[in-house]
């Protein structure tokens, strides 16, 4: 797959790798919990050195633990909140997407991101104990608990679902069951989730642009689909009165280009805290922007760059996790500014204590989480969570991608353009093709190390020289030194493409052949060759851009369906429009029906 702005980073469903077996073995024979099966038990005094990269917290046992989900380690994490020490480390499965805790502070329930399940565990003398695990549609990203803990929902990207759980207790209020209770398919890949009970509804955000649907409960129907100006829209939380969303997101404009004076002054990429009316979302006939209100978590200084999560109190102020500028913003609504505070590197995510008194903050390239005092705002110290161990050239270059130091006054980082290693789907006018006035739409870098050159006009033959440009004429950030690059360039290089949607799909396997052969017969091969379904050259392909360029590198159609709009500048809505539409590639001949129905099935299989 192309690239023409600033690269980003690997989605957190793969991981990049466990705790060494050698590791392991230099502490000794793991301890064990209840069973043979039981996952291994370190105390404090002996985790072993990993790269666990925390990526969600939950409080448990009134607020006396915080339990904290660490991505690659798969493992879990307990901190004693009054002591503010670490005190065991537990292995609960290969790699970890989120977790959430249950109202009763005993359970919480864990995504495994590589074996696609969501697990209930029960928290017992500083131990997680496995109550029940299920299968979820592939993916999962996010999970969220009613308040009641009767219900649970899980997000699964790439599959494009939303499932419901029934939580199902014994006699003795331990979590024995998860029944499946329905789940929805949503036309975007979904991330945040946000119950909405008082509305019998579920809110769920785009993990890569700005559309926020409505499912209705308890059917899991999808009612509508509303879009904000954002992309990255990380998180959701409801206002203690009920009658706002806070929505933390990017907003990329596109009429914006990217010189020194847009990037400085935050006219290309803002970073915000939206607070939109409930109504607004659950009312098709209110426009979606009204009476909105937007803090600015950048300036000309400091850009604030990506958002991740954001929580609230019951007194109405406000933290949101600055990941790319390793900062928190704290306030209130009222407040012209929020004011940023510096926490660990790459903030992810936020939990409140009891009563307010302090926030808790995961810092994912730290392995470590800090203690954030909200009134005064103040740091009171951090935990870690244990000695890191050497970090590869490709986890280097991770952390870079997830970085704003790489841009001016931090208003962005690769992440912020490139969601996860993906796109944001968005228009963009910078100067890859070496002129401005000519936007082009963000390419996914999901594949991207195979597919040479880039660009949309294939200018860039090699990476390096495609990365020093994102960063300087991009981004407007210092020249790179080649360390900084060369890490950049391994961790792109691994990337895996984004799976089709079809994958997913209950596709009569023989239509998708029958679509590879219209794909050969009509030439599609010529410009898009297997394996990868890209060439080195470009083409004139009868679709003029503003400056009058008409010849483009062809993308790789690797996860094709995964993109929401084609073409350079967006103007087909989805892959049928790229032939019922715009013709192309045909050449005068339309399709049949029948041709175009398996050519649509084996572009989603790609």
């Amino acid at each position: 797959m192309k690239w023409c702005l600033p690269v980003l980073l690997f989605v957190a469903l793969f991981s990049l790798g466990d705790t060494p077996a050698a590791a392991q073995a230099e502490y000794g024979p793991t301890e064990r919990g209840g069973s043979d099966s039981a996952p291994t038990f370190w105390p404090a005094a002996k985790v072993p050195p990993a790269l666990r990269r925390p990526v969600a917290l939950a409080l448990v046992d009134q607020g006396r633990r915080l339990l904290v989900a660490n991505r690659d380690t798969g493992s879990v994490s307990v901190i004693d909140t009054r002591s503010r020490r670490l005190v065991a480390e537990q292995q609960v499965a290969p790699q970890l997407a989120h977790l959430a805790a249950l109202p009763d502070g005993r359970h919480v329930l864990v995504l495994d991101g590589r074996n696609h399940r969501l697990l209930a565990l029960r928290f017992e003398r500083d131990r997680l104990i496995l109550c029940a695990q299920a299968e979820v549609p592939p993916y999962p990203v996010q999970v969220a608990v009613s308040h009641h803990g009767r219900w649970a929902w899980v997000s699964s990207l790439w599959s494009r679902r939303v499932s419901r759980w029934q939580l199902a207790m014994d006699s003795s209020g331990h979590l024995e069951r998860l029944r499946p209770a329905g789940e929805v398919k949503l036309p975007f890949c979904p991330r945040a989730l946000l119950p909405l009970e008082c509305e019998d509804a579920l809110l769920v955000a785009d993990g890569f642009a700005g559309q926020i649907a409505v499912v209705r409960l308890p059917q899991m129907t999808l009612a509508q689909v509303r879009e904000i100006p954002a992309h990255n829209i990380r998180a959701m939380r409801l206002h203690p009165r009920g009658t706002h969303v806070l929505v933390a997101h990017q907003i990329l404009n596109d009429l914006a280009r990217t010189t020194h004076n847009d990037v400085h002054w935050g006219v290309l990429m803002s970073n915000v805290l939206r607070w939109v009316p409930l109504s607004n979302l659950m009312q098709l006939d209110r426009p979606v922007l009204q009476g909105t209100h937007v803090h600015l978590l950048g300036d000309s200084r400091f850009g604030g760059a990506d958002p991740t999560d954001v929580a609230v109190t019951a007194d109405y102020r406000v933290i949101v996790t600055l990941g790319g500028a390793d900062h928190v913003a704290v306030g209130r609504q009222d407040d012209y500014v929020l004011q940023r505070y510096p926490v660990g590197r790459n903030p992810v995510a936020v939990v409140l204590g009891p009563q307010d008194r302090v926030a808790w903050v995961a810092n994912r390239f730290d392995d470590t989480v800090s203690v954030f005092q909200l009134s005064p705002p103040k740091l009171l110290g951090t935990v870690s969570l244990g000695p890191q161990r050497p970090r590869s050239l490709p986890e280097q270059g991770e952390e870079l991608f997830y970085s704003g130091r790489l841009a001016m006054d931090r208003w962005m980082s690769c992440h912020s353009c490139h969601t996860d290693g993906h796109t944001n789907g968005l228009l963009n006018d910078n100067l890859s093709d070496g002129t401005f006035g000519a936007p082009k739409r963000v390419l996914s870098l999901l594949g991207t190390g195979g597919t040479a050159p880039w660009a949309w006009n294939g200018s860039r033959s090699e990476l390096h020289v495609q990365i020093r440009a994102s960063i300087q004429a991009t981004m407007r950030g210092p020249e790179p030194d080649e360390q900084t690059v060369q890490a950049l360039a391994a961790f792109l290089q691994q990337l895996p493409p984004a799976p089709g949607v079809g994958q997913f799909e209950k596709t009569d396997p023989r239509l998708v052949q029958q679509g590879r052969r219209v794909f050969q017969q009509r030439g599609c091969a010529e410009c898009h060759r297997p394996p990868e379904y890209t060439t080195p050259d470009v083409y004139d392909v009868g679709l003029a851009d503003e400056q009058g360029l008409r010849e483009f590198n062809p993308p790789s159609l690797r996860g094709v369906s995964q993109r929401r709009r084609l073409f350079h500048d967006n103007r087909a809505k989805g892959l049928r429009e790229v032939f019922t539409r715009f013709g192309h590639g045909l050449d005068g001949k339309p399709l049949s029906p029948q041709e175009l129905e398996a050519l649509l099935a084996f572009l989603k299989s790609l």
